[in-house]
């Protein structure tokens, strides 16, 4: 079996009913290729649950020089998703966050891969903010392709470097009440928590609207353009629209998320079979962006 051959079918049922079963259990607004992202971890553990199978996959694939067969014995899907891991952990760098300045032509080149750590992503910032403005930067490209999202927190701190306008991060955010989204309200967000102890379950808390405005010293104000692609999703999405709405800079591509979106999970385990799962409580409209004129 060669890497880039193309499997036609296993266990004699198409690749085609395959992946249109596999697509139909996650939801996308936008293409599959934040689909793609989810799936690829667990695609044993889906093949067993759809199809039983574990321990012999027979395939018929096409190759160079045509079709053919190729059979392989099942693993365990504990040494599946280590090896996946270790194979992803092999082709991924370490550093989240990159900055590449070019001191002749005046510009900078920022990649950053995730959002999923506010204190880890505005310790970068604030050191290559302050590199921009010593390197007399005046052209600046952020990109956020393939970043899967994070937190509204990390999202801020990379703004409130780009302008010193006042936003607001989302139009609207609600939040449907429960007795789990109290307990966890009760200690993390007390203020709030103070605003939803008596509402019943399944009733809308809506958050206030706030708007956010930099404070930080070496804001960036020269050129800027945002590179985003179909993986782009979750808060960098809401990223992206936020420079749109503000007309900060050029945007080169198309977020994989629509303006309205869930988010935010509470984490549980079924009391029989020990499945982990996840369910929203949050739902999120980001800012219309303005028309430009």
């Amino acid at each position: 079996m060669a890497i880039h051959d193309t499997i036609i079918s296993i266990n004699n049922v198409s690749s085609k009913d395959i992946c249109n079963y596999l697509y139909s259990l996650l939801a996308s607004e936008k293409g599959v290729e934040i689909t793609d992202a989810y799936l690829e971890p667990y695609i044993s553990t889906l093949l067993w649950y759809k199809y039983q199978w574990e321990n012999e996959f027979n395939f018929i694939l096409k190759g160079q020089n045509g079709f053919y067969q190729a059979s392989l014995q099942g693993v365990s899907n504990d040494t599946a998703l280590t090896y996946i891991r270790e194979l992803n952990a092999q082709q991924a760098e370490t550093n989240f966050y990159s900055f590449q300045p070019d001191p002749i032509t005046h510009s900078g080149y920022i990649q950053i891969k995730t959002f999923t750590d506010p204190p880890s992503i505005g310790n970068f910032l604030e050191k290559t903010f302050a590199e921009i403005k010593q390197n007399h930067i005046t052209e600046l490209t952020i990109d956020v392709q393939n970043n899967p999202g994070g937190t509204s927190r990390a999202v801020d701190s990379l703004v409130f470097y780009l302008t010193d306008e006042p936003y607001q991060t989302y139009q609207s955010i609600r939040l449907k009440i429960s007795q789990e989204v109290k307990e966890r309200y009760a200690e993390i967000y007390p203020e709030i928590y103070e605003q939803i102890r008596d509402m019943k379950n399944g009733d809308i808390y809506t958050y206030p609207s706030t708007y956010q405005k930099s404070d930080k010293e070496n804001i960036y104000t020269g050129k800027l353009a945002i590179l985003c692609n179909k993986s782009t999703y979750s808060a960098v999405s809401t990223f992206v629209s936020i420079i749109k709405n503000l007309q900060r800079g050029t945007v080169t591509g198309e977020t994989g998320q629509k303006s309205h979106y869930y988010g935010d999970m509470l984490f549980f385990q079924l009391s029989h079979s020990g499945i982990n799962f996840h369910v929203s409580m949050k739902e999120f409209d980001d800012q219309l962006v303005k028309p430009t004129t």
